[in-house]
């Protein structure tokens, strides 16, 4: 609570005497984050630093194309996987849910900011900040390397011990199932359809970003439906996998937003 309260000071004090919040000599160099709902109250329970580096050491030594090969037969078996529930036409959806808090003065940062972190990345190379927000990703494209505006990212990704999936997440409507989300403004919300390779919907996710009113923080969302009679070990995976992964997204975000 002292770094929250000292963080809140200097949002004050910037307020009222128009001082650059980056020179304050007591800005963390980590964002105090804190999840909300999700798998673990403690993002780093979830990955150990040894285990990030030998996974992106083999990202580096392989290269995406021979990664991709790695994991085809993963993936066929994922596509297989996924077209089994749906043939089944289960009735209704079961989600994964995380919510992300963040703590820093808005002058520093806020949900555009996070914006503005993802579309900076570079997308295309190998690998790349947007893969590394999660070592279960094996391949990790972000839309402005594709070219096509309607893509929102490309992955091939597990979760826990479900299967490895190829999947773009497109922006699409949304479907009425997805929750309001009221207190997140709706110029920030984005509904996207998660699509195997011949263009099967197999889940639709939906993330949010919103800043707190009185200027401490910022909350990050996302949801991801899936058809009902998934397994619930595949859920329990997901929502580890995303609550990790949009953990760092906060933080990855914030060290930008103090480093320009």
């Amino acid at each position: 609570m002292a770094l929250k309260n000292l963080i809140l000071l200097a949002s004050a004090l910037v307020a009222s005497t128009g001082a650059t919040p980056l020179h304050y000599p007591s800005l963390p160099r980590e964002i105090p984050i804190k999840i909300i709902q999700g798998t673990s109250p403690n993002p780093d329970a979830i990955e150990l630093s040894v285990a990030r580096n030998v996974v992106e050491l083999f990202q580096k030594r392989l290269g995406k194309d021979k990664t991709t090969t790695l994991v085809q037969s993963d993936v066929d078996a994922a596509d297989a996987f996924w077209h089994k529930l749906l043939d089944a036409k289960p009735k209704g959806h079961v989600s994964a849910i995380t919510r992300i808090q963040g703590y820093a003065p808005r002058a520093v940062f806020n949900a555009t900011a996070i914006q503005s972190w993802f579309s900076s990345v570079d997308g295309g190379s190998f690998p790349n900040q947007f893969q590394d927000t999660s070592p279960e990703h094996w391949v990790a494209i972000s839309g402005n390397a594709t070219g096509d505006p309607k893509i929102s990212t490309i992955t091939i990704e597990s979760w826990g011990n479900g299967p490895t999936t190829w999947f773009k997440s497109v922006y699409a409507d949304r479907p009425d199932y997805l929750p309001a989300l009221p207190e997140f403004p709706k110029e920030n919300q984005r509904a996207l359809a998660m699509q195997l390779k011949d263009g099967t919907v197999m889940g639709q996710s939906l993330i949010a970003a919103r800043d707190f009113e009185d200027g401490t923080g910022v909350e990050l969302y996302q949801g991801v439906w899936l058809p009902s009679n998934t397994p619930k070990d595949v859920i329990a995976g997901l929502e580890a996998h995303i609550t990790h992964e949009f953990a760092n997204w906060m933080r990855f975000a914030y060290k930008r937003a103090i480093s320009i």
